[in-house]
């Protein structure tokens, strides 16, 4: 079968990892993948659906959102099948399960949500592990309703068992992510049986939170990025225009992306949106610059973490003195800055691997309350070019930017080596 690859990068060990949008003919394919990444975990009790899968159930799923298949050189080893909450038959709760409308949905196979290798089926008994939620409460002790908001469900998220830990399960995330980005997504949400704490621990290091438990199954969720195009240079200065906007005292920004992506000329349109003194360049030497900006708008802070090793040296210049008062913008902070604030705005950008094609693809992650808050205030910076949606289980047309029907986008490449540290975490 000819396929056409969504996105693609190396191994540890320089074998191809491909991953591509699952058609009709995969489905027989994918139930191997399935049973053989379930039936290598301990028995545990009711056992999970997942190993009585059948590629007739599965295209219900497809028909519900799409899927992703993994291959590395060629051979079938990862499946990711997310779902469209607004339509699926097997939605995960959008509230929290204190609510009774919200338990209803959890019967039998109305929590078939899965970690990377992971079940849920109907809930029972007593919840070991380490959750600490009571039944149907949020991490804040709180019962209320969440905020509606458009959210995809992961299922059947598997891998086989000697592809485990080589940073397939964590590769196939990213890509999804990306496409509910996308999409227009604003949350993704997944299910874990609370016997497997390892599993839920995986969802954790990701970013994964839990919101709500029903027996022994955790719920858990993640914000999904919000995807602005920048087309040139100028355009991404003009989106840090756009977002200076948005910006107020105590805001912190991390951004990520290749070198050259474009995350000092970003800087330097909030500088221009902020009003600042001077011209911003790259603190690469300095580590820091700070920029007083016009009356009435805060301080900037730009810092370049390219050459700091960890969040102690970040600590050693002393960034929390104007913390509060100013907006701070890390350049390669990614894996360093986070402990800075719990609310912040992680930015990466990513250019594809045309060469002449200088379009950046930039995903703004809102973390914390300050930044979910403002999630339509963030769509409406407004791409240079906003992607058609993608028709559900179609092909790989229009999945990463605004293309013509037929043509393939083509995705950067994701850091393998990052990957795999996640992975084996």
């Amino acid at each position: 079968m000819t396929r056409s690859p969504i996105a693609e990068t190396l191994l540890p060990d320089g074998r191809s990892l491909v991953l591509t949008m699952a058609e009709p003919a995969d489905l027989p394919v994918m139930r191997e993948v399935i049973i053989d990444a379930f039936s290598h975990r301990p028995a545990i009790e009711p056992a999970p659906g997942a190993l009585t899968e059948t590629p007739e159930h599965l295209a219900a799923k497809l028909a519900d959102g799409f899927g992703v298949l993994a291959l590395v050189d060629g051979e079938p080893v990862g499946v990711v099948i997310v779902s469209d909450e607004r339509r699926s038959d097997e939605a995960l709760p959008g509230r929290d399960l204190g609510d009774p409308a919200a338990a209803r949905g959890c019967d039998s196979g109305g929590a078939a949500a899965f970690g990377p290798d992971s079940d849920a089926s109907s809930p029972h008994g007593s919840v070991p592990g380490d959750t600490g939620l009571q039944r149907g409460q949020r991490p804040d002790g709180g019962f209320a309703a969440a905020a509606p908001r458009r959210a995809a469900g992961l299922h059947r998220v598997s891998v086989r068992p000697r592809y485990q830990r080589t940073g397939v399960a964590s590769f196939m995330l990213g890509v999804v992510g990306d496409l509910l980005a996308v999409r227009g997504f604003a949350e993704v949400r997944i299910a874990a049986r609370a016997e497997f704490p390892d599993t839920v621990g995986w969802w954790r290091r990701h970013g994964f939170v839990p919101y709500a438990r029903e027996g022994t199954v955790v719920f858990l969720r993640h914000p999904v990025a919000v995807r602005v195009e920048a087309a040139t240079a100028p355009a991404m200065r003009e989106l840090g225009e756009r977002l200076a906007v948005l910006l107020r005292p105590g805001d912190v920004i991390i951004a990520s992306g290749e070198l050259g992506a474009g995350k000092t000329t970003l800087a330097q349109g909030i500088g221009d949106g902020l009003g600042v003194a001077g011209p911003v360049v790259s603190p690469t030497f300095v580590l820091s610059r700070v920029h007083r900006a016009a009356a009435g708008r805060p301080t900037f802070v730009h810092v370049d973490a390219y050459r700091l090793g960890s969040f102690a040296e970040l600590e050693d210049i002393d960034l929390d003195v104007s913390l509060d008062d100013s907006v701070t913008y890390i350049e390669w902070g990614e894996g360093i800055a986070e402990g800075l604030a719990d609310d912040r705005l992680d930015i990466d950008i990513r250019r594809g691997l045309d060469p002449a094609d200088d379009t950046r693809w930039v995903f703004l992650m809102p973390v914390g309350g300050r930044w979910e808050t403002a999630r339509d205030e963030l769509r409406g910076l407004g791409s240079v070019g906003e992607a058609d949606d993608v028709t559900a289980g179609g092909t790989a047309s229009g999945q990463w930017h605004a293309v013509p029907e037929g043509e393939v986008a083509e995705m950067p490449q994701r850091s393998t080596t990052s990957l795999t540290e996640k992975e084996s975490a």
